[in-house]
């Protein structure tokens, strides 16, 4: 009876395991997929300012190469 009850015991621990397991693998996923979102955005926006600055020097430069032709 004892062996009965013991198993049935390691089941419900391990059935809470699971679930334990299945919440923190959903909160890693959440946690990972937050931090993918971030850093394409950070890229994104790295990105457009780079293109503004070059674009910008690029009209400087240009205006200045004007003037100094002149």
């Amino acid at each position: 009876m004892p062996t009965d009850s013991r198993k049935h015991q390691s089941l419900y621990c391990s059935s809470s395991t699971v679930v334990v397991v299945v919440v923190v693998v959903v909160v890693v996923v959440v946690v990972v997929v937050v931090v993918v979102v971030v850093v394409v955005v950070v890229a994104v926006v790295v990105v457009v300012v780079v293109v503004v600055v070059v674009v910008v020097v690029v009209a400087v430069v240009d205006k200045i190469v004007v003037v100094v032709s002149r």
